[in-house]
Parts: structure tokens; C-alpha cells; sequence
């Protein structure tokens, strides 16, 4: 927030940035940090990315479009929040942080924190530890979270939410449908549900109440496999009004993250090799175009 002598208000800069967005969540006993593999949010309702934005629709991980350096970026971010509070509030953050990021052209770079688990994001990243995930929250909360092992299953993940027609804009239309889940369906294929918003219903079956009535966790040896598996189980899901987004973990929707990541990657690797990834261009009413190094403290030169 800043104040300017020809602007009559207060001006709130954020910086655009464009290119593939991830959430990195982390358990963290205020010293060590404990990341689980990236995954993919897909918060808009509709398909193609479409639509307003919600809870969230379905998520996938791990994210092969995601370079290991990438990630091992953010989560050294996230390990600087972590460090930050302790130096600037003499307290020690312990529990969940997720860091919503963004590969963008200068790298990946922090969009939003949040002192909780993702959702959708939380069914991936648990489903994927290899571990006794209580042991992981005692370690975490005595303050041993470094002796803690990464062990993941080697497998990917696709999340499908099924909401009511009429969410997220309309509760009271999204409210009072009907459905039945086909359970013999869900077994065979291995997949796992979640229930959000809905109730057993007095006509049988159950009944949403407005928001997301449930969510559909399915692995596969393989991105495609995860996502077959996923759409068949979310058809499983029969009723009055009810859809999901078919795109998310498609061949197609993973194809479209590799590219963005492609294109944003060769432009922040480019400006790395160059000398140029710590320079930011700056307009500011009546100051002119600036270079800002992303360097705490960095130098301001007018051009």
C-alpha cells in the first residue's frame, strides 16, 4: 500500500504474473519443514478453467510438469516464511502452512499462504505419504519433525469434486438434490470418497446441501490411469443436477500445463543465465519506470 501526492487515494500495487500454478503444503515443528509432493488446484467451476471461482473442483499430483529444482524452490520459500515469524515474532509456526505458487517467467514465485491444509489438496498429499501419518503429527507438534522420513507411494493422484447445479453462485438452488453412489463401482475401481456437503436423504440415498457434496480420490500407476479411474467413479455418482469437471487430469489438461510450463520455464531460465532473474520494472505515478532487485534491500535505478 502506498501513498502518492498526485493520487487522491491510497494505491494498492500487485505484481501480474502468468504461467502453471501449485500448492506446496508442509507440516512444520517451527524449525524443520516436512513437504509433501506438489499438486495442482483447479479452483474455477467450470470446465477449461471457466466460471467463478470456488472450493476447488479437483486437484492432481504428483505434477510432471513440475521440475524437482521448481519445487524444491518453493518449499525453500516456505522454509523462509517459517524462519521469518520466529526472527520477527520471536514464535515458532507449528502445524500446516500451504504456499499457493506460480511458475511464472521469473521463477516460481509465492501467490497466497494459508495456515491450513488445501482442499481438495489435503486428499492427494495424505494419500500419498508412505507413512503413519499420526507419528508425522506427533513429530511435528514435539518438535522432531527432523527425524521424519519422505516416503511416498510411487503413484499419481486425480481428485474429482461433484457439486450441485446451481454452486457456487445459488445455495438454495445447489440445496435438496438427491443421489446414490454406486459403491460396487467405487470398490472395483479402487477409487476413495469423501463426503462434504450433503446428508443421507429421507427418499433414500443422500442429499446435497448447498456446496460440494463429495469428493472422489482415484490412483493409477500412470497420470491416464488416475484420471480413467477418476471419471469413472465420479459418473458413478448419479442424481438430480449434479457435474464435475471431466477436463481436470485429462490427457489433454496435462499436455496444456506442460506447455504453459514450458513457456514460462525457457523465459525464467533465459534471465537466470543472463544475469536479469532479480530485476523487477517498476511505474509508479509521478516516480517514472524503475528496476527494483528482489533482493531484500536491493537497489532501486531509474531507467
Amino acid at each position: 500500500m502506498a501513498s502518492y501526492k498526485d493520487a487522491p487515494q491510497l494505491v494498492l500495487v500487485e505484481e501480474g504474473v502468468w504461467g502453471v500454478e501449485y500448492t506446496v503444503q508442509v507440516l512444520t515443528d517451527g524449525e524443520s519443514v516436512f513437504p509433501f509432493p506438489p499438486v495442482q488446484d483447479n479452483p474455477h467451476a467450470y470446465e477449461l478453467g471457466l466460471g467463478p471461482e470456488c472450493g476447488g473442483m479437483g486437484t492432481v499430483s504428483p505434477l510432471p510438469f513440475i521440475e524437482e529444482e521448481e519445487f524444491e524452490e518453493a518449499v525453500a520459500a516456505v522454509k523462509a516464511t517459517v524462519e521469518a515469524v520466529y526472527k520477527e515474532f520471536g514464535v515458532k509456526y507449528v502445524g500446516v502452512l500451504s504456499g499457493q505458487m506460480m511458475l511464472t517467467a521469473l521463477g516460481p514465485v509465492v501467490i497466497e499462504y494459508y495456515s491450513r491444509f488445501g482442499d481438495p489438496e489435503a486428499l492427494n498429499a495424505i494419500y500419498l505419504y508412505d507413512g503413519d501419518l499420526y507419528d508425522l503429527f506427533v513429530k511435528t507438534v514435539t518438535g522432531k519433525l527432523h527425524q521424519a522420513e519422505r516416503r511416498f507411494k510411487n503413484v499419481y493422484t486425480v481428485v474429482k469434486a461433484v457439486a450441485p447445479v446451481g454452486y457456487p453462485l445459488d445455495k438454495k438452488t445447489a440445496a435438496g438434490r438427491r443421489f446414490d453412489v454406486d459403491w460396487v463401482l467405487v470398490e472395483r475401481e479402487g477409487c476413495h470418497v469423501f463426503f462434504g456437503s450433503a446428508a443421507p436423504s429421507e427418499r433414500g440415498g443422500y442429499e446435497t446441501l448447498g456446496s460440494r457434496a463429495l469428493e472422489i480420490l482415484a490412483p493409477g500407476s500412470t497420470p491416464e490411469e488416475a484420471y480413467q479411474k477418476a471419471e469413472r467413479c465420479a459418473a458413478a455418482v448419479k442424481g438430480e443436477g449434479l457435474y464435475y469437471r471431466r477436463d481436470i487430469g485429462s490427457p489433454e489438461y496435462m499436455r496444456e500445463m506442460a506447455r504453459r510450463a514450458e513457456m514460462v520455464r525457457a523465459v525464467y531460465k533465459w534471465r537466470r543465465q543472463m544475469g536479469l532473474s532479480e530485476e523487477r520494472l517498476v511505474w509508479e505515478p509521478a516516480g517514472g519506470l524503475s528496476a527494483i532487485s528482489s533482493h531484500v534491500g536491493g537497489l532501486i535505478r531509474n531507467i
